[in-house]
C-alpha cells in the first residue's frame, strides 16, 4: 500500500498499522496507543472510532485551530468528558458548545488549557455581562484532580473557579478590556490563591488587574510556600498592591513586567529594584551575573540576575537559563528616559548584587553621560568580566579609562567622570590623565570602575566610529589605550573578545598583540572612516613612557 508522506505525517504513529495484519491488530488492541487525541482524530468521522478503540482509559485531548468540523466533536467529548484527564483547546472563534462542557463535573481532569481569540466566557448568553453568582463555577465546582490551568484570553473572574489544589496556574488578559470583565478584583483573586493556593509551583498572571483599584478592607498575607516561579505582568500599582500580599519562598524566582499609565506610576519605579531584590536578601549567596538592557525606545528597559555564572565562549559569554529576577518597565507615557538611569541606579546600589562577577551592559539608545555611568557601576568592584554590547556603551568604556581619583567614594569617581566629559571634545581632553599631563601617575594609579576585571567582551560596535562624547577620539583607539592603561595599573585585560563588530584586520591583529586570550569572529564590517593614519599618536595619551 502506497501513500504520501504528507498522509503519515497526519497519521504520525499511527502508520504502523500499514505495515502488517499482526502489527494493526496489536495497535488496535492497545488502549494505551489511543489516549492521546489530536489532530486528524479530531473530526465526525474518526473521532468516535478513536473513543472507542481507548476503552475506559483516560484520555488527553488537543485541539489546536482546527476547522469548524473539528469543533463539532465536542458533543462526543461531553459523552466522555469524566475520563478526560487533559484538555487543551486553542481555538479561533467563540463556541457555546465548549462552555456547555465547562461546566459540566470533571473528575479526572488534571490539566485545563483555553487559547481563544474571541471572547466566550464573558460574552455568552449563560453568563451575560452582569457578574455571575458565587455558585455558578467551572465544572460545576467538581474538579478534585485539576493542578493546571492556562487560560489565554478567557476572561473568567476568578469567582467561577472551584475550590482546587492547583500547582500551576496561567491567566493572560486582553489589555484593552475592564478589569471586572476580565477577571474580578484583588480581593477574589487573593480569595482564590488563599483557597487553592498551597500546592502553587507556578503563578502567571498577565494584565489581569487594571487600575484604578477599588478601595477594599485590608486582606490578609496569602502564603505560598511551594512556589517556584511568580510572573506578573501589569500596572505597576496594581502588581505591587498584589505582591504586598504574597508570601514566598526566598528561592522564588521573580518575573515582573510594570506598564505605567501615568507619570505617578513611573515615580515609584526606582523603589521596585531594591523591593524586588530584598526578596533575595535572607539568604546567604549573592547574584553572579546581571544583565541590563536599557533600549528604551524599541523595547522595554530591563534589568535580569542570575545566582549562576554564564560559560566563557571565545568571543562572548553564553548565559544559561536560571535568571532569579526579570524586571521590566514599560512606559506609555512616553516620559523619555530620565527615569532610566534612577532605577539602574537603585538596582546596582543593593546589597545582593555585592560579589556580581559577570555584568552585561545592552544600551543601544539610552544616553547616559560619563557622570551617569561611573555612579551606576561603582558598588560591582567584584565584576571579572564585561560584555558591553551595542554602540551607546562607548561612553561607559571611556569612562573604564579614569583613573579612580583622590576621593575613593562614588561622590569622587563622578565628580571626575563630570569634570573629564566637560572637557571631552578633543582627544588630549578625551584621554586620562598621565604624568606627563600633570594628573595622575598612571604607574600608581587605579582603575575607577571594575578593578578586578580581567575578560571585555564588545559586542555588535562600530570601533572604527568616534567615541560619543569625544568626537575626534576612535572607539578603537579607545580600546587600546584601555587595554595598555590597565597593564599599567597591575591590573590587565586577560581576554578579549569581539563579536559583530566593525573592525579592520590590522586594527585587529594590533589588539591581539596587546592581551594573552584574543577572539575575534573575523568580520570585519564596514569602516566608517579612513584607515589610513589611523594610528596617529595616541597611544602616547594613553600611558607615559
Amino acid at each position: 500500500m502506497a501513500y504520501s508522506n504528507s498522509s503519515a505525517q497526519r497519521l504520525g504513529w499511527a502508520t504502523v498499522m500499514h505495515v502488517c495484519r499482526q502489527w494493526r491488530q496489536v495497535a488496535l488492541e492497545d488502549a494505551s496507543l489511543w489516549n492521546k487525541i489530536e489532530g486528524v482524530w479530531l473530526n465526525r468521522k474518526w473521532f468516535p472510532e478513536v473513543l472507542s478503540r481507548s476503552k475506559q482509559v483516560p484520555i488527553d485531548i488537543t485541539h489546536n485551530y482546527s476547522s469548524q468540523r473539528s469543533i463539532e466533536t465536542i458533543p462526543m467529548i461531553s459523552q466522555h468528558f469524566s475520563r478526560v484527564r487533559a484538555l487543551i483547546f486553542k481555538i479561533e472563534d467563540d463556541d457555546p458548545q465548549l462552555f456547555g462542557l465547562l461546566r459540566s463535573e470533571a473528575p479526572i481532569l488534571e490539566e485545563l488549557t483555553l487559547t481563544t481569540m474571541g471572547t466566550m466566557l464573558s460574552s455568552s448568553p449563560a453568563f451575560g455581562e452582569s457578574p455571575a453568582p458565587v455558585e455558578l463555577k467551572l465544572f460545576d465546582g467538581q474538579a478534585p484532580r485539576l493542578r493546571k490551568i492556562c487560560l489565554n484570553s478567557y476572561r473568567v473572574p476568578w469567582i467561577r473557579f472551584p475550590k482546587l489544589n492547583l500547582t500551576h496556574l496561567e491567566v493572560t488578559a486582553e489589555v484593552v478590556h475592564h478589569p471586572s470583565v476580565i477577571s474580578g478584583g484583588l480581593d477574589q483573586l487573593v480569595k482564590l490563591l488563599t483557597e487553592s493556593g498551597q500546592a502553587l509551583e507556578v503563578l502567571s498572571l498577565d494584565n489581569c488587574l487594571h487600575p484604578p483599584l477599588p478601595q477594599a478592607t485590608p486582606m490578609r498575607t496569602v502564603e505560598l510556600p511551594h512556589l517556584r516561579s511568580l510572573r506578573l505582568i501589569g500596572s505597576s500599582s496594581c502588581l505591587a498592591a498584589l505582591a504586598k500580599l504574597l508570601e514566598t519562598p526566598t528561592l522564588t524566582k521573580l518575573y515582573l513586567h510594570f506598564t505605567a499609565e501615568a507619570q505617578s506610576e513611573i515615580a515609584q519605579w526606582p523603589e521596585i529594584a531594591p523591593i524586588a531584590f530584598s526578596h533575595f536578601g535572607r539568604t546567604d549567596w549573592t547574584f553572579q551575573r546581571l544583565y541590563l538592557d536599557l533600549d528604551g525606545i524599541s523595547s522595554a528597559p530591563t534589568i535580569s540576575a542570575s545566582r549562576l555564572a554564564p560559560f566563557p565562549n571565545q568571543d562572548h559569554f553564553t548565559t544559561v537559563d536560571d535568571t532569579s529576577l526579570e524586571l521590566k518597565f514599560y512606559d506609555k507615557t512616553y516620559a523619555g528616559e530620565h527615569w532610566m538611569y534612577n532605577v539602574m541606579r537603585k538596582a546596582c546600589a543593593v546589597h545582593s548584587i555585592a560579589d556580581l562577577s559577570f555584568l552585561q551592559v545592552h544600551s543601544l539608545c539610552s544616553n547616559f553621560d560619563a557622570n551617569q555611568w561611573a555612579r551606576l557601576f561603582q558598588p560591582c568592584v567584584k565584576v571579572t568580566t564585561l560584555e558591553v554590547y551595542s554602540q551607546r556603551t562607548d561612553v561607559l568604556l571611556r569612562v573604564m579609562t579614569f583613573p579612580k581619583p583622590a576621593r575613593s567614594d562614588a561622590t569622587g569617581v563622578a565628580s571626575d567622570a563630570a569634570a573629564r566629559a566637560r572637557n571631552g571634545a578633543t582627544e588630549k581632553q578625551a584621554s586620562p590623565p598621565t604624568s606627563s599631563q600633570g594628573g595622575h601617575d598612571t604607574a600608581h594609579a587605579e582603575p575607577s570602575l571594575f578593578p578586578q576585571l580581567t575578560s571585555l567582551y564588545l559586542i555588535q560596535l562600530d570601533l572604527t566610529a568616534a567615541v560619543s562624547d569625544a568626537a575626534s577620539l576612535r572607539l578603537i583607539d579607545l580600546i587600546r589605550g584601555l587595554i595598555k592603561l590597565r597593564e599599567s595599573w597591575g591590573v590587565p585585560i586577560k581576554k578579549l573578545g569581539i563579536r559583530g563588530c566593525t573592525i579592520p584586520f590590522d586594527d585587529a591583529q594590533k589588539l591581539k598583540k596587546l592581551v594573552p586570550i584574543f577572539h575575534w569572529d573575523g568580520i570585519e564590517g564596514f569602516s566608517s572612516g579612513d584607515e589610513e593614519g589611523s594610528e596617529a599618536d595616541y597611544d602616547s595619551d594613553y600611558i607615559s613612557d
